[in-house]
């Protein structure tokens, strides 16, 4: 009967550990008004933010913009329209966020996934995000190839991304560790 309780534990943390819930964010805890911000701030949660060689992180909005809200993006010195490039710890399968155009010129962005090996999985383009306009939605969802990486590259505008939603996979480890003890538990039952 001790070796169904024990069974019965460790068959719950296997069980109970697959699933990682969504993150979203919003960067509204980022200081607006163009400012620059170290794209390891959300690591914790999973993801980190990169900008390429001589570019760097901003975040725009808080009543300074026709679009209230915070929303990043990449510059050098002058305009925007540099990467802004998400990298997550841990692969993901669902990837979604909203692209804001803070200019009306209504220029080409584009937005591509790519998996653990550099693989372009999927890629989108746009023209709408324009003020006054609902901002674009990019939405990557993928069972087969999992997202490792997202690069959003904007037009030669001010353009840049919010709402930034991700579902993480558990590591294959995570399941092994419960694995692992389950046949440590049988063992040391067995030998008793």
């Amino acid at each position: 009967m001790r070796l169904y309780t024990k069974l019965g534990v460790s068959l719950s943390i296997l069980i109970a550990t697959p699933a990682i819930g969504q993150v979203v964010l919003d960067f509204d805890d980022l200081p607006g008004s163009g400012r620059a911000w170290d794209g390891n701030h959300y690591l914790d949660l999973g993801v980190s933010f990169s900008a390429l060689p001589g570019a760097e992180l901003r975040a725009h909005g808080n009543g300074t913009s026709t679009y209230q809200s915070n929303f990043i993006y990449s510059t050098a010195a002058g305009p925007a329209g540099f990467p802004v490039i998400a990298t997550f710890s841990q692969l993901t399968s669902f990837v979604s966020f909203n692209v804001i155009d803070s200019d009306d010129n209504a220029a080409v962005w584009t937005a591509e996934a790519f998996d653990i090996h550099g693989n372009l999985i999927d890629a989108v383009q746009g023209t709408n995000g324009s003020p006054g306009l609902p901002p674009a939605l990019v939405l990557f969802e993928s069972e087969d190839a999992l997202i490792h990486q997202v690069i959003f590259t904007p037009s030669n505008d001010y353009e840049g991304i919010d709402n930034f939603a991700f579902t993480s996979i558990p590591s294959p480890s995570t399941g092994l560790v419960s694995i692992g003890s389950l046949g440590f538990l049988l063992g040391r039952r067995r030998r008793k």
